[in-house]
């Protein structure tokens, strides 16, 4: 195969767009990491509420890795053109990145007043509406009185819309 001009913008798209997406990957799970600190210092109980499962997803991602690792290595010393080269490179940034998320999305902590999700603590109390979506990936959207939007896991959206409930009703039995 020729390297023309045509090659060499692919392979620019291709490279850049998995560099951009790991890149972002990374600097959310930073803040992700940080947030999550600065929440645990001040809820000491807050460990035994975590709610992680990002084993099972973790070993996909590390197996979308390897698959694209191996693909390579399979290659070497065969003929393999720029622009598969530069397309196995995107895999393994998007698995990377996706390994990254996985950290951040799988990861939920809950206490009496509220919860830790992705970067952000958020009270029961703003939680107006959780709704259940299903499809290929089930997950909840949750909408806050500030007026943002949160998708999460399924698993998680259950216990979150239950414990909201409950705290709901505890506040209105206090009202009383």
């Amino acid at each position: 195969m020729k390297f023309d001009l045509l090659n060499t913008a692919i392979i620019i798209f291709i490279l850049g767009f998995g560099g951009y997406m790991l890149y972002k990957s990374i600097n959310r799970f930073a803040k992700h990491k940080q947030a999550k600190n600065e929440y645990l210092e001040g809820h000491e109980k807050a460990n035994k509420a975590m709610h992680n499962d990002a084993a099972l997803w973790s070993l996909m991602s590390i197996a979308i890795i390897a698959m694209a690792i191996v693909g390579i290595l399979m290659e070497v010393n065969g003929n393999m053109d720029v622009v598969t080269m530069a397309a196995y490179m995107f895999v393994i940034f998007w698995g990377t990145s996706l390994l990254f998320d996985v950290f951040i999305r799988r990861n939920i902590i809950f206490d009496d007043n509220g919860y830790f999700y992705d970067t952000e603590y958020t009270k029961y109390r703003s939680v107006i509406s959780v709704i259940p979506h299903q499809g290929l990936m089930p997950r909840y959207d949750v909408s806050l009185t500030n007026g943002k939007e949160v998708s999460m896991p399924r698993k998680y959206g259950k216990i979150l819309e239950e414990k909201a409930k409950n705290k709901k009703k505890k506040e209105s039995r206090k009202g009383k």
